[in-house]
């Protein structure tokens, strides 16, 4: 083992020997052999670092261009809606309606122109359509019993008789009692001129639908 006086030595060998080196280190870090100076270059190194390393993010810059651009279009107006109202079609009326309607205008024509043929003296179309109505009250007849009876029923004066031949039958008042039965009353009749006591009907004249056409069955 060392004494301690000859570790003491070492030690003190050992720092005389960094002190010596020290300077020729030194002197091999200040330049090469042809004097130029190797000093590191760090204007490359600054200038890269100056550049941005980060990229616009284009994406990003049109999103917030379409959006904007979206946000400020016009707004959208609503046209109000304009709902016109609907007609009901007339109402059909029921078929017995329409029946009795048709069965009450071809009884009336036919009665006017029993009325028409009575004033004016129309003597055959009278007994034509009276006939039934006139065997009723009188018992079965020809139609030339039928003129003969005529002959002495007739007691108006020429103006009344000219005023029958022109009377009118108003339809609104006439009842369809059944098919083939139709009752039309004295106060449905118009005269152009006041008539007292017109002969050819009562208070209600009665027609009768016989083989298809309009009679008198009752009233004359």
């Amino acid at each position: 083992m060392w004494s301690r006086t000859a570790r003491t030595n070492a030690h003190v060998l050992g720092v005389a020997a960094v002190l010596l080196l020290t300077p020729a280190v030194a002197g091999c870090g200040g330049g090469d052999d042809d004097g130029r100076d190797v000093t590191p270059d760090t204007t490359e190194a600054t200038a890269t670092s100056a550049i941005p390393t980060s990229t616009p993010d284009v994406a990003t810059s049109t999103s917030v261009d379409e959006t904007t651009t979206t946000s400020t279009a016009p707004p959208t107006t609503t046209t109000p809606t304009t709902t016109t109202p609907t007609t009901a079609p007339p109402e059909t009326p029921p078929p017995d309606t329409v029946l009795a309607s048709t069965l009450i205008d071809a009884a009336v024509a036919r009665f006017e122109e029993f009325m028409h043929a009575y004033g004016s003296g129309d003597v055959a179309t009278y007994c034509d359509i009276a006939l039934p109505g006139l065997t009723k009250y009188f018992g079965p007849m020809t139609a030339d019993d039928c003129a003969g009876l005529v002959g002495g029923m007739v007691t108006e004066s020429p103006d009344e008789l000219a005023s029958i031949a022109a009377a009118t039958v108003d339809a609104s008042q006439a009842v369809s009692t059944a098919p083939d039965r139709v009752e039309i009353p004295a106060s449905s009749i118009n005269y152009p001129t006041p008539v007292s006591d017109p002969g050819d009907v009562g208070e209600l004249a009665v027609m009768g639908l016989i083989d298809g056409q309009w009679y008198v069955v009752d009233g004359v």
